[in-house]
């Protein structure tokens, strides 16, 4: 098996997502043995995806005007909690944490690791749903 610097693949500053990163390190690797394994643990996807959620979340509140009282760790924690908890609590940690990667990596654009995070259009609809429909209430469309 290839060794591979995944921490390469991290962008340089976590509160900024404007450093260009490598977007082939979120991409599948074909091994001989095994397939659809990624270069980087399940764990480091879904931070650096949960991460980006929540800044494009914030990123189209502020764009819209819409006063979100939480933080972005706060918005963080509330994805971690609520919608990865659901997926590892049906169905195990490893199938759940999988599942929870591929829902949060669906709710961002894939230009997601060489521009800032923008939501997808069921991005917008869960996060809204997550997060009281504050966007709803608004009635803003998010492109």
């Amino acid at each position: 098996m290839r060794w591979h610097p995944w921490w390469r693949c991290l962008p340089t500053s976590w509160g900024k997502w404007s450093a260009p990163v490598n977007p082939s390190c979120l991409t599948i690797w074909r091994s001989p043995v095994t397939t659809n394994q990624s270069c980087l643990p399940v764990e480091v996807r879904t931070a650096v995806y949960r991460r980006a959620v929540a800044q494009g979340y914030l990123s189209a509140c502020e764009h819209y005007g819409l006063d979100v009282s939480a933080s972005l760790d706060e918005v963080q924690m509330t994805i971690a909690l609520e919608l990865e908890g659901y997926y590892v609590r049906k169905y195990g940690p490893e199938n759940g944490m999988d599942m929870a990667c591929t829902m949060l990596s669906e709710m961002v654009q894939p230009d997601v690791l060489v521009a800032a995070p923008r939501l997808t259009r069921m991005g917008e609809t869960m996060m809204d749903e997550l997060l009281c429909g504050r966007l709803a209430a608004s009635k803003a469309t998010l492109h």
